[in-house]
């Protein structure tokens, strides 16, 4: 009968049914016929190939490790090169050939974003004013850039670059008017600013000034 036929052949099994074969020869040696020399082979070579198995358990534990490892630290990378090349898209500044030098794929074929639409804003006692509005025909991936300012100003303040239709701007003092508008950019271009909306006043108030 060949050796196969009756060493198991999986690893688990085979070490389980090596350990037996072992202490059977030991309490049976001098039945066996066994001399010190092939008790000490046998043993070595048994032990040999435990330790090979505790290494390679070793050797996987820290493989799947090392590979969950890269994946946090890939999926690390790719958000933040994601959060800046929003950033870029959303800059009327940076030209498409910066954008292809950077390896970010343009279309040659793209819809030019649109002014936004139902632009509305609602403050809370918690200082976070909540801005929405309708994407319009902006395609998905557009960037919405949301500006603010105080009516006794004249330049508009940065507030957020997203692809979503809402905004939490918080941090913010209740009671005190702002001005919020929205633009639409995709791969370069930008759409008119929509109209100014206003938290904690009033539009109609002849005072205020909301020229875009």
């Amino acid at each position: 009968m060949a050796i196969n036929d009756y060493l198991p052949r999986e690893d688990a099994e085979l070490q389980v049914w090596l350990s037996n074969y072992y202490n059977v020869c030991e309490i049976n040696e001098t039945v066996l016929d066994l001399d010190a020399e092939e008790f000490l082979a046998l043993n070595v070579a048994i032990s040999d190939y435990s330790a090979s198995l505790t290494a390679q358990a070793t050797a996987l534990a820290a493989a799947k490790s090392a590979t969950a490892n890269k994946n946090a630290k890939k999926s690390a990378v790719s958000s933040l090169v994601r959060a800046y090349t929003r950033e870029f898209k959303a800059n009327p500044a940076v030209p498409n050939t910066v954008l292809n030098a950077l390896g970010v794929v343009v279309s040659t074929t793209v819809t030019p974003p649109v002014l936004v639409t139902n632009l509305t804003v609602s403050g809370c006692d918690d200082g976070v004013n909540t801005v929405k509005w309708d994407r319009s025909t902006n395609s998905p991936g557009t960037i919405f850039i949301v500006e603010y300012r105080k009516p006794s100003e004249t330049d508009w303040r940065f507030a957020a670059a997203i692809t979503k239709t809402s905004f939490a701007h918080d941090e913010q003092i209740p009671g005190v008017t702002l001005l919020y508008r929205v633009i639409a950019s995709r791969a370069g271009e930008s759409s008119p600013p929509s109209p100014p909306t206003i938290v904690y006043g009033n539009l109609s108030d002849p005072g205020l000034s909301i020229a875009a």
